[in-house]
């Protein structure tokens, strides 16, 4: 005789017990002390077993987990992580609704439900005119992985709310209405509009200003106008190098004001870059030419030691030439390569320089070891390839970098050569177009082209 989920054991056969081991594996000792088979996924396993047995072993799928949704009751799962409601089965994450009161998120497993998530009632809220611009209806709750409580912010414009969840239909005073408007008669009207004609803020919507003789978004400062035609009423920045309404004074420094506004909304210093003291040689050291910093500022040059020890003119005098070294091989006095760092080079910011030290030359029919540093500049910069004739780096910031090369054939080095290159954004990247620049681009251009004619790299 078949006595499952109770055991025969030796020759008697019995199917009450007072432990889970007293019943056959797909069984359990249920609370009338009788063995009972398992329980499906979803059947209440609540006050299922006997006494104080553990819950697990009456399910089927091995877990007995208790309703935390509701509060009250236990139900049979095979999922470890999964939680149970009523019944039914949810993955973590899973926002469960009770009717349109409140949700519980699934956290899983023993772990259960979330507390309460409450759903609000009617409340105000901002729909883009301020923190009573609009109403939001009550919240709809929504079961599902994104669910939870939900509702949108309706707008009043151009009126604000009378109550939660109640737009006004009238107003009284002008705070009654959103920002530009005004209350006339009960009713919310638009003023003087944006970028519209003006003699004094009074005519212009509330929170507007009257400048430049329209009414604009906000009190302009200097080098700023709202009447520019492209965006009437909207408080822009004055085109580089030009200045309407006279805010800006010519310097006399070298690298003081221009007399003509930035472009960015102050007056503008002469550009970063510009030669404010010419290189030099003296007693053996080469200087740098001084650069403006584009604040007003004139920032000397950089000393290095000529390796002839000696001046010719600006530059470095070459190393003397060397005589023979006394060899059997009867060859030509040793002559020092020549260095040849490049002519000097204009860019915009975030361009990739190659310097060309390619013109360098040997004594002689073997290749030149090339040797690149940076000297000075606005930042340090990192040359690839710095042991090639071509090293390549990308500047970042306005000004001028001064670079050294020295070559070295058969172990005997060159004199240093300096090449510079010049980063000057100007309106258009490198402020070489002079398309819609007006006088000052093409100032700033054809001085730039100037100080590079003048160079001799």
């Amino acid at each position: 005789t078949d006595y499952r989920p109770g055991l025969c054991l030796q020759d008697a056969c019995v199917d009450n017990c007072a432990d889970h081991g007293d019943c056959d594996p797909l069984g359990f000792c249920a609370s009338d002390q009788r063995c009972a088979d398992d329980l499906e996924d979803g059947a209440s396993c609540a006050e299922a077993v006997f006494a104080d047995l553990p819950t697990d072993p009456a399910c089927q799928g091995g877990f007995c987990f208790g309703d935390s949704w509701s509060e009250s009751g236990a139900y049979c799962t095979s999922d470890e992580i999964a939680c149970v409601a009523e019944g039914d089965v949810f993955e973590p994450g899973y926002r469960l609704c009770r009717q349109q009161d409140w949700f519980r998120v699934c956290l899983g497993g023993r772990e259960g439900w979330s507390g309460e998530n409450s759903c609000l009632l009617a409340d105000i809220c901002d729909a883009g005119g301020g923190e009573d611009s609009g109403v939001p209806e009550s919240q709809q709750c929504v079961s599902g992985f994104q669910g939870g409580c939900e509702a949108d912010c309706l707008s009043c414009f151009p009126y604000r709310a009378a109550e939660p969840g109640l737009c006004a239909a009238s107003c009284d005073l002008d705070s009654d209405c959103w920002a530009g408007f005004s209350c006339l008669a009960g009713v919310c009207e638009a003023r003087q509009g944006l970028g519209q004609d003006c003699l004094d803020v009074s005519e212009c919507a509330a929170g507007m200003f009257c400048q430049d003789g329209v009414c604009c978004n906000q009190a302009c400062g200097d080098c700023r106008i709202c009447n520019d035609p492209s965006a009437m009423g909207v408080c822009l920045f004055v085109t580089m190098g030009t200045d309407p309404n006279l805010n800006c004074d010519q310097g006399i420094e070298i690298c003081g004001m221009t007399g003509v506004c930035d472009g960015l909304g102050a007056c503008a210093f002469v550009a970063s870059g510009t030669e404010c003291d010419p290189a030099a040689c003296t007693s053996g050291v080469y200087t740098t030419a001084g650069t403006c910093d584009g604040q007003g500022e004139c920032v000397a040059g950089r000393p290095h030691e000529c390796l002839s020890g000696r001046c010719e003119q600006e530059q470095c005098e070459p190393p003397e030439t060397g005589d023979s070294d006394g060899g059997t091989d009867g060859g030509d006095n040793e002559i020092s390569p020549v260095a040849e760092a490049g002519s000097t080079q204009l860019v915009a910011p975030g361009t990739r320089v190659v310097l060309d030290g390619s013109a360098s030359t040997a004594p002689g029919s073997g290749g030149l070891d090339f040797v690149w540093e940076m000297s000075s500049g606005p930042e340090d910069v990192l040359l690839s390839a710095a042991t090639t004739s071509q090293p390549r780096f990308t500047p970042s910031q306005e000004g001028v970098y001064v670079f050294r090369l020295v070559v070295s054939y058969d172990n005997v080095d060159s004199a240093p050569d300096f090449t510079e290159v010049h980063v000057y954004s100007g309106e258009k990247g490198c402020g070489c177009s002079t398309e819609s620049t007006g006088p000052w681009g093409l100032f700033v251009f054809f001085f730039l082209m100037g100080q590079l004619w003048r160079m001799r790299r």
